[in-house]
């Protein structure tokens, strides 16, 4: 009944939520000018890595995994944490185009952004070293560099909220939860850390992408460490 739940039943749900799967690109810029904004800029930058990974001779397969997976394990963790009770704090605007009532689709482009270019940059720079906590050290703070602004300007925009009861939420920075920051470090680590064991044991694509699907899990451990 669980499993049933949470692949079926939970989505079924949606249907008596009020929301469109499209809404109208001059209504939201009037409404909420600067999610526009963020939503076009975050599908720019994953056209953008779209063009590095796919158009690059170098690593190319290591490069396009890495996109991929971007997506698919940012998505899982972002659908995980609206299962988890104790994550479950938060709420996104309705964007251009909506996935779900609580995920649109820029979303996953923000993980790509976030994820993608630390990944890259702390893999070319410890890729003689093979040292792989360094590497996903570097990689976490990439990530929480890349995301501060987004997390900055998103909570004072009101591209989402957070339920300021919520005890997770209530120590900030700028307004912005220091668990957010937190996340985003160990959750850019976590991704860095199993990509580079991945690369280094030598693991084919499809066994890589389910290694790097652990990464919310391993995110997870690391968290409560």
């Amino acid at each position: 009944d669980t499993l049933r739940w949470l692949f079926v039943e939970h989505f079924r749900d949606y249907d008596h939520w009020p929301w469109g799967r499209f809404n109208s690109l001059s209504r939201q810029f009037e409404e909420h000018t600067t999610f526009v904004v963020a939503e076009l800029l975050f599908f720019s930058l994953a056209t953008l890595s779209f063009c590095h990974a796919f158009g690059s001779r170098e690593q190319r397969l290591r490069l396009r995994l890495v996109w991929i997976a971007t997506f698919i394990v940012g998505t899982i963790n972002d659908y995980i944490f609206m299962l988890l009770p104790v994550v479950d704090n938060f709420w996104q605007a309705q964007g251009l185009i909506m996935l779900t009532p609580r995920m649109p689709l820029y979303i996953p482009c923000v993980y790509n952004a976030f994820m993608y270019w630390p990944a890259v940059a702390a893999a070319r720079v410890f890729r003689s070293d093979h040292r792989a906590w360094a590497e996903a050290s570097f990689g976490g703070l990439l990530s929480a560099l890349f995301y501060a602004p987004y997390d900055v300007c998103g909570q004072h925009f009101l591209w989402w909220t957070w339920h300021d009861s919520d005890p997770g939420v209530r120590l900030r920075w700028l307004g912005v939860p220091a668990g957010s920051t937190a996340w985003t470090i160990t959750f850019g680590f976590s991704f860095c850390l199993l990509l580079r064991v991945t690369s280094d044991r030598g693991y084919k694509q499809l066994r890589s992408l389910a290694v790097l699907c652990m990464s919310t899990p391993v995110m997870l451990v690391v968290f409560n460490v």
